[in-house]
């Protein structure tokens, strides 16, 4: 099945007809293109491992960038051909900001969180040049196995990835609470299974519907649906154990297209513990360096599907030293194999 993403199998219903779509960039199982959706606060090594090792696994179109500021947006656009970019506050048309997100919660270093997931939906009204599948990805994950696919070609189903920890956390119950809060709605997931893997294939339609249904449920317009999610971020309901932990995009998602299109996704159960890990658990993991060696990173690849680099986003010696415009300069402790136009996962 792996070989369905380079040459992809479409099964028309009405007929018997079989089109193959040869195609060496990421397509949905209708064959249009699919692009990538990632929110970043700023730009340092991992991202530019992020972007050459997406494109060389997955292919997409396009990588969008949501960037905290334009600076950002110049700095990923130098990484590859195929990244775009835009400013946050753009994608609500300036309506919307985490200043504004902030001075509703009770914990305004979240913000920035909070809106990320926000921006991650809203993206599907913003961007008209978005493809109409379009992969979430967090920004401190990369992919290292071609075995990560979003789609099964041959059932026209997509594909997510659950993650086991226990849906009894505290961070995990004030998610259900918040969407059943917003939507009216019971969760749906499986038992001891939730939808943040860090990253999730969504469809622009059902995002949309969502956010249609949250303001028609609240009873505001469609442009203060944000609002309405923000509320529910410190609302009692949660909890005192979840209480400033609500609303997660990846779990909304997923529990709404469980409930009213259940048939058109597979769900990936026994994913989680052995295909994805956190880059302090890889084998020969250096605390002092701010990224692997190439044979280090090597060691990843196909052995995971994932591997997080989230250790390190509150490094400042990592994360707030971000490379030059050449891409020939990194922070010190960078490696110089990541400076390689011709990056390969091989």
């Amino acid at each position: 099945s792996l070989r369905f993403q380079n040459s992809i199998i479409k099964n028309m219903s009405k007929s018997n007809d079989t089109i193959i779509f040869k195609s060496n960039k990421l397509v949905d199982f209708n064959g249009s293109p699919v692009d990538f959706v990632i929110a970043i606060k700023y730009v340092y090594w991992g991202t530019v491992l992020m972007v050459r090792t997406i494109n060389s696994v997955h292919s997409p179109r396009f990588i969008w960038f949501i960037a905290t500021n334009e600076k950002s947006c110049g700095m990923v656009r130098k990484i590859s051909e195929n990244v775009r970019c835009v400013f946050e506050n753009n994608i609500f048309n300036g309506t919307w900001s985490v200043p504004k997100l902030a001075k509703m919660i009770v914990n305004k270093k979240r913000a920035g969180w909070f809106f990320l997931q926000q921006l991650n939906f809203q993206v599907a009204f913003a961007l008209d040049k978005l493809s109409e599948h379009y992969i979430v990805w967090d920004a401190d994950t990369i992919p290292t196995s071609k075995q990560l696919v979003f789609f099964d070609y041959k059932a026209r189903k997509t594909i997510f990835y659950m993650n086991d920890e226990s849906i009894t956390a505290p961070e995990a119950i004030a998610y259900h609470n918040s969407y059943e809060l917003l939507t009216g709605l019971r969760v749906e997931h499986p038992p001891s299974r939730n939808y943040v893997s860090h990253f999730m294939c969504f469809s622009k339609e059902y995002v949309k519907r969502i956010i249609y249904h949250i303001a028609a449920w609240n009873g505001v317009p469609i442009s203060k649906w944000m609002v309405e999610v923000t509320k529910t971020i410190d609302n009692p309901y949660l909890g005192k154990a979840g209480h400033g932990n609500g609303f997660a995009d990846y779990d909304m998602y997923g529990s709404w297209v469980s409930t009213f299109h259940n048939s058109r996704i597979i769900l990936k159960n026994d994913w989680w513990k052995t295909r994805h890990i956190r880059i302090d658990k890889t084998p020969d993991y250096d605390p002092g360096a701010c990224a692997p060696s190439e044979t280090i990173y090597k060691t990843w690849i196909d052995k995971y599907d994932t591997v997080t680099l989230e250790l390190h986003k509150g490094d400042s010696k990592c994360t707030e030293m971000p490379f030059q415009h050449s891409l020939t300069t990194y922070p010190s402790r960078a490696p110089g194999w990541l400076a390689e136009q011709n990056f390969k996962t091989r």
